[in-house]
């Protein structure tokens, strides 16, 4: 395990530095961050062909969480096999390690992205996936940035982040892309060097990544997702998510439709109908007035949905933030336990 350091003395005390474990696919080809600042990366390399990294989640870290126990870690980044997606891992305030989840990464890199260096003339663009959470929405709308919509997949941010006339752009999707320059390892270089800055700045103000995770999810309201796969009776389900839609059965007022199948979207509030500017998929989002969203993805060659779930609750104090946070989690676990009935 080799270690690399950036810092402004060698004769810096130890509990003044800042070390982050980089979990890399090995024969990777990323070029750290060079910068001043008291940071240490150390490595640690897994197998491709031996490590399933189709999600980043908890599990997929869990190796470099483990070898982190014994070593004075703050924080944790991994790498896919394609470089092309990373997700971090923070310290609670157990000190014990958590990962997460992408929708709440893209809340860290956006929040941060668009107080970067504001003011610049050009303009700021964050572009997110369909599926990511409208916690992205209002981080961009508090921050007078300008927010674009795509599909999931480096290819398709990239090409909506290049397509208008921006000069910084960043994109998210809701399976822990990130993407900041077009070329793949340009771009693992430039979000690396992203989220160094970020650590150190919040080192310097005495916070971790967990306090700031916290601080925005009480300005931006504390958001929660849950996705969830369904492998039988898929096609007929998805369809009747489509032309049924449920309301009553899961006591919720059903505010508009968005059939991304029929290309068409509805707002039962006002009666306003009209198409979307997408392709054809087999993507339903359901809005309710509790700000519950529930989307629908029928994956066709796999014959599965994927439930993806989000609401939000108002948290305006950190000591309530636990309790906040089991609350709005329990609400969508009562959902799914309704939704099991339809």
């Amino acid at each position: 395990m080799k270690e690399i350091m950036i810092m402004e003395s060698m004769e810096t005390e130890k509990k003044e530095m800042l070390t982050g474990m980089l979990y890399l696919p090995e024969g990777h080809q990323i070029d750290y961050p060079h910068g001043s600042g008291n940071l240490i990366y150390k490595e640690m390399l897994y197998d491709p062909e031996k490590v399933d990294d189709d999600t980043l989640n908890y599990k997929f870290l869990l190796p470099a969480i483990e070898a982190a126990k014994d070593q004075a870690v703050d924080f944790i980044v991994g790498f896919s096999a394609d470089q092309n997606r990373i997700i971090l891992g923070y310290k609670n305030l157990d000190e014990k390690f958590q990962a997460f989840t992408a929708h709440q990464q893209a809340a860290l890199f956006t929040e941060f992205f668009l107080n970067q260096n504001a003011g610049e003339d050009g303009g700021k663009l964050v572009v997110k996936s369909l599926l990511l959470s409208n916690q992205i929405d209002n981080i961009v709308k508090k921050n007078e940035g300008t927010i674009h919509y795509t599909y999931s997949g480096f290819d398709a941010l990239v090409e909506e982040a290049t397509s208008g006339d921006f000069q910084h752009a960043i994109g998210f999707d809701d399976r822990n892309t990130v993407v900041v320059n077009p070329d793949v390892r340009a771009n693992a270089s430039e979000v690396m060097d992203l989220l160094s800055t970020m650590v150190l700045q919040l080192h310097a103000q005495e916070l971790s990544l967990f306090d700031k995770h916290v601080n925005i999810q009480i300005r931006y309201n504390l958001f929660g997702e849950k996705t969830f796969n369904i492998a039988s009776g898929s096609k007929k389900m998805f369809d009747k998510f489509r032309t049924d839609p449920p309301a009553d059965l899961i006591h919720e007022e059903l505010i508009s439709i968005t059939d991304y199948k029929k290309r068409t979207f509805s707002n039962l509030l006002t009666g306003r109908k009209g198409s979307t500017d997408f392709e054809q998929m087999n993507l339903v989002q359901l809005d309710y007035s509790s700000g519950l969203r529930i989307s629908v993805e029928f994956v066709e060659d796999q014959n599965r949905i994927v439930l993806h779930l989000s609401n939000f609750t108002h948290c305006y104090d950190k000591t309530r933030f636990a309790e906040s946070r089991k609350a709005v989690h329990d609400r969508l676990l009562k959902v799914v336990v309704s939704l099991g009935k339809f």
